[in-house]
């Protein structure tokens, strides 16, 4: 019985650790991945001191062209969207108008 009990606490010892190794790779996934979304916020909030860091005037030119391009596929998208709930709205309107018609 001892033996038993010293094998199954063996084995959930290393069912454990894998456990931990697995959490740690995941904990390092989500480290990375947070680590790739702060580097576009920054670059697009342009913060002071990352602004401070360029050295160069073709790397301002060239991340003032990222963000008019990420700012103008934005604001075609909200365009798209607003379109979409204006057609909406209207098709609404004329299917209300045609059932009061109807109706009186």
């Amino acid at each position: 019985h001892l033996s038993d009990l010293v094998g199954s606490l063996r084995r959930e010892g290393r069912d454990m650790e894998r456990q931990n190794e697995n959490m740690r790779n995941r904990v390092k996934e989500c480290e990375v991945t947070l680590e790739q979304i702060q580097g576009r916020l920054r670059r697009k909030e342009v913060p002071q001191e990352a602004a401070s860091e360029v050295t160069s005037e073709v790397e301002i030119l060239e991340w003032q062209h990222e963000l008019k391009e990420d700012m103008r596929a934005a604001l075609s998208r909200l365009q798209e969207r607003h379109f979409h709930l204006r057609l909406e709205a209207r098709v609404e309107e004329a299917r209300d108008a045609a059932l009061c018609k109807v109706c009186y």
